[in-house]
């Protein structure tokens, strides 16, 4: 899928497959408003055959640019992406953030993921950086949800 359009937003994709060392397929969509045309973030969807890669950095990426937070567009999103998702075959995906990113927090509470708790990042993790120590985990279930 290219292109997704909702009420809102839309997600038009940027990177479709690609894969680098870590044999991981990811998939990057622009987040475009609708009303203005303009791209104000991107949402990233990674997905492998190892399913334990993404305890740590979560199946989907969403970053909004600084103007466009706290307004809702990344559950608007989340909502597009489930397409996506449900025809790259996942059944359920596992989401993460910082543990100080109150508003990804409560995005992810917001979009219907199950809090699963806090976890702490190897350090010989892909996923490791020194700024991403510690994470909160959902888990999003797919099945049975529009």
């Amino acid at each position: 899928i290219t292109h997704i359009s909702g009420d809102e937003v839309s997600l038009e994709i940027v990177v479709n497959n690609a894969q680098d060392e870590t044999k991981i397929h990811h998939y990057i969509y622009y987040i475009v408003d609708n009303k203005t045309d303009n791209r104000i973030g991107e949402l990233m969807i990674y997905q492998t055959d190892v399913p334990e890669e993404f305890l740590y950095c979560g199946n989907v990426g969403i970053e909004l640019y600084q103007e466009y937070r706290y307004k809702g567009y990344a559950g608007k999103a989340f909502e597009l992406a489930k397409t996506v998702l449900r025809l790259l075959g996942f059944d359920k995906v596992t989401l993460t953030c910082e543990v100080h990113n109150s508003a990804s927090f409560n995005s992810m509470k917001k979009v219907g993921a199950s809090y699963i708790g806090r976890r702490f990042v190897p350090d010989d993790n892909f996923a490791y950086d020194e700024n991403f120590k510690e994470i909160n985990v959902f888990e999003y279930d797919l099945k049975g949800k529009k």
